[in-house]
């Protein structure tokens, strides 16, 4: 019986030398300091400043992404309908980035589909149907970090 009222004395005990630690002045510290809160706002303004700059440049590579598929995809389709005879069924208004004179005609005949994109629409991306209806990129988009590969038959973009 005595072994487990000292055991109750000492966890008593313990417990109140550790609440006299956590106390100064009488008040319980909460809460963090000016100087953490400081740190903390600091290491996120490093971090936004680091991650800014990332995030843009892949908003520009998903743009010349997308200008090249569109204008290799409109070359694929065009091919496509040339050998059902369907040509004339080709819309160059599927997508809005697409030069509205791109056209599809008759199989035999080489034509190029061209996408502009961008704020100023200046850089664009050109796709080519051969006349033995072989679509390939034959000017690819280029935007900040993007390099032509030269050593391609057909040009490939590489980011």
């Amino acid at each position: 019986m005595s072994s487990n009222s000292h055991f109750g004395l000492y966890a008593r005990r313990h417990f109140l030398v550790g609440l006299a630690a956590s106390r100064r002045g009488g008040v319980l510290q909460q809460g963090f300091t000016l100087m953490e809160l400081l740190t903390v706002v600091v290491i996120m303004g490093i971090l936004a400043a680091i991650a800014t700059p990332t995030i843009l440049n892949q908003q520009s590579r998903a743009r010349v992404i997308a200008a090249n598929a569109t204008a290799l995809q409109s070359a694929q389709s065009c091919a496509a309908l040339q050998v059902t005879g369907q040509e004339s069924s080709f819309a160059a208004n599927i997508d809005p980035n697409l030069d509205p004179a791109s056209t599809c005609g008759a199989a035999g005949t080489a034509y190029t589909f061209t996408t502009k994109f961008g704020s100023s629409l200046t850089n664009e991306a050109v796709a080519t149907l051969s006349a033995s209806g072989v679509a390939k990129i034959t000017t690819c988009a280029q935007a900040s970090g993007a390099t032509l590969k030269a050593t391609a038959v057909a040009p490939k973009c590489e980011y």
